[in-house]
């Protein structure tokens, strides 16, 4: 992959980007010349799939969507994709709604849903309730462990531990997390009958 060029749009959009229309005119020009640039990695080996949707830009990752759709799941640093980067449920919920592959493994055997709760502390957890319920509601496995044999449920309970009640603990993602192997996990998506997919968690459908 070429670096150079995409070294550019990087640099421009994390510069330019609270002018996102702006923005917009002007990555639609370089698309139009060179429409391969999107798929180019700079020098940290991330696109700028991988930035706007760390920046929660919604209306550029729609653009590039859009352009290429692919892309959605385009491999960075660590072979990590865009999902990698969400810290919004919305995002995730565009990403997913557009082909995002939720049982991607980088190269340290993580899932994005690790980094999810990598990201958690007893502070912050509250605002990702719905967040960590999207992953569980499209049936990602909390049990599957890393390189480093840490499963998501490990980063869960390090936050909530599983001996003890917790207060500000979300009832229904506490009694996914008690499972204890794929089996029982699977088990607790299928007792879920409140909600099987991404619209219940948008109310009107993903992205919009």
């Amino acid at each position: 992959m070429e670096t150079v060029q995409t070294l550019h749009i990087c640099t421009l959009y994390k510069q330019h980007r609270q002018n996102r229309l702006s923005f917009l005119n002007v990555l639609q020009e370089i698309c139009e010349n060179n429409p391969q640039s999107l798929q180019s990695l700079d020098s940290h080996l991330l696109s700028i799939m991988h930035y706007a949707v760390h920046y929660n830009d919604i209306e550029t990752v729609c653009f590039i969507l859009e352009k290429q759709t692919s892309l959605v799941n385009i491999e960075g640093v660590l072979r990590r994709t865009p999902l990698f980067f969400s810290t919004d449920k919305d995002m995730t919920a565009l990403l997913v709604a557009n082909g995002g592959n939720l049982d991607h493994v980088d190269e340290e055997g993580n899932l994005s849903f690790h980094c999810l709760l990598e990201r958690c502390s007893l502070e912050t957890i509250s605002y990702q309730i719905d967040h960590i319920k999207l992953y569980i509601w499209n049936g990602v496995n909390a049990c599957y462990r890393n390189n480093g044999l840490v499963s998501v449920k490990d980063l869960y309970h390090h936050i909530f531990p599983e001996e003890r009640e917790n207060d500000g603990e979300d009832e229904e993602i506490r009694d996914y997390m008690k499972t204890t192997n794929d089996i029982d996990m699977m088990s607790s998506i299928n007792s879920i009958t409140s909600v099987n997919s991404i619209e219940s968690i948008n109310g009107e459908g993903p992205g919009s």
